[in-house]
């Protein structure tokens, strides 16, 4: 392995308030120093075949230089949360040869370990490279990038930036947004209004439909982890897609839809609120933007409903849920704390649970439970614990148009596995039986 030192010079530099975004990740951070597999985002790229490793820097050097979130630092200033932008530094880039290794293998192990320390925010940007070579060939950039620089959307957008700079040999347009401008016109009047929208409907939301689902019981002793949980299921993806057409809804609110009847039937609650996470890339120029922009919003749920009829109400519920979805949680925190006991408020979001819903090429689940769901239809595991300690539960449903795969996560002072693995097992029994 041989070290190269990136040296970069961007064009701007200065200090701002934190964005909402990076606010609404900070707080995780910080109830989770050591969990890099959560708040870490990882990547490998292709690199085009005999680009010399010279290109491949120079490449990476300007990505720094065009994007003020991979040279910022994050500081506490009398007791606020403040961005701090560069204008230059250095970022040390191993080069690993990786010999007749599977590149892909090599690729996630390298991404890894790049990840495997903390970022430390005051001190060190929020992004570290890597590039594989095989016989001084690069063949993959690996990457690592803090979750207070990016979300998933400019994650994608860097890599595009990327493959521009390095195969076309051109810069690519200028970025919509930096985050120190993004900062400017959240604290502009206009911004203050949207925040001022947001909330309100948040907490009209949460007054309609207060009784928690799955409450915490309280005195029990504090556990090492969350358990986790995987289920994938063949063809289910499918039979969403063609059953969302039919009903005209959305495959998210299908997918929402059996899953809040599922939650409905093992909770005993029929009216209740579920965090959804949103990205805020319906935002003016968040198309372009590389920053944080992921929050939760609120959709309030009445499960007493077919599943045809709770679809399509839930369509309407999550484009609601998205627009009022980009708001301060610095005051959506102060507003919760008069609104609900102290053991009921959590790190982000407005309620101690979320559901995420993304369409993915790869539905993201191990091929040994892809392979146990061909024989069974559905097949569920419990995987390690995980720290996650700011939620009753979180559920990340994905489809790839074809199979459906589930990761759900679950305190259980307020869940048992058990419990959990119904809810999963119902939610994916009743979108298997659509007609």
């Amino acid at each position: 392995m041989t070290i190269e030192v990136l040296k970069f010079r961007g064009q701007s530099a200065g200090t701002a308030p934190a964005t909402w975004g990076q606010r609404h990740v900070w707080p995780t951070l910080a109830d989770h120093p050591g969990d890099t597999a959560q708040f870490t985002l990882r990547q490998a790229w292709r690199i085009p075949p005999g680009c010399p490793a010279v290109d491949v820097l120079a490449a990476l050097r300007q990505l720094i230089e065009r994007h003020e979130s991979l040279r910022t630092h994050f500081l506490v200033q009398d007791g606020q949360l403040v961005q701090l932008v560069s204008a230059s530094g250095e970022l040390a880039v191993s080069l690993t040869d990786v010999g007749h290794e599977t590149h892909e293998r090599a690729a996630a192990e390298a991404a890894h370990r790049l990840a495997e320390t903390p970022f430390d925010h005051a001190a060190e940007i929020p992004v570290r490279f890597g590039i594989l070579t095989a016989a001084g060939v690069p063949l993959r950039v690996v990457i690592a990038l803090s979750h207070m620089a990016a979300d998933g959307d400019a994650f994608e957008i860097l890599e595009r930036d990327f493959t521009t700079l390095v195969s076309q040999k051109k810069t690519p347009g200028p970025p919509t947004c930096q985050p120190r401008a993004w900062s400017r016109r959240e604290n502009s009047p206009t911004g203050l209004r949207r925040n001022s929208r947001s909330l309100d409907y948040l907490l009209t939301t949460l007054r309609d439909r207060s009784e928690p689902l799955f409450p915490k019981r309280l005195g029990l002793p504090a556990e090492s982890g969350f358990p986790t949980i995987l289920a994938h299921a063949r063809g289910v993806g499918a039979k969403v897609e063609a059953f969302a057409h039919t009903v005209k809804a959305s495959a998210s609110a299908v997918c929402l839809a059996a899953l809040s009847r599922s939650l409905a039937r093992h909770s005993g609650v029929g009216s209740f609120a579920l965090g959804a996470t949103f990205s805020n890339r319906f935002l003016p120029d968040a198309s372009g933007y590389v920053g944080m922009l992921a929050q939760n919003g609120v959709v309030g749920v009445e499960a007493d409903a077919p599943i045809r009829h709770l679809a399509v109400s839930l369509r309407y519920s999550l484009l609601a849920a998205h627009r009022y979805a980009a708001y301060d949680q610095d005051s959506l925190d102060t507003e919760l704390a008069g609104f609900r006991p102290a053991e009921e408020c959590v790190g982000f979001g407005a309620v101690p649970n979320f559901v995420n819903f993304q369409m993915r090429p790869s539905v993201g689940v191990p091929p040994a439970l892809r392979a146990e769901s061909t024989a069974q239809g559905i097949a569920v595991s419990q995987v390690k614990s995980v720290d996650y300690r700011m939620s009753r539960f979180g559920i990340f449903l994905t489809s790839d148009g074809t199979d459906m795969g589930v990761r759900m996560f679950i305190d259980p002072a307020a869940l048992s596995v058990d419990n959990s693995v119904a809810i999963v097992r119902d939610c994916l029994t009743e979108l298997d039986s659509l007609e």
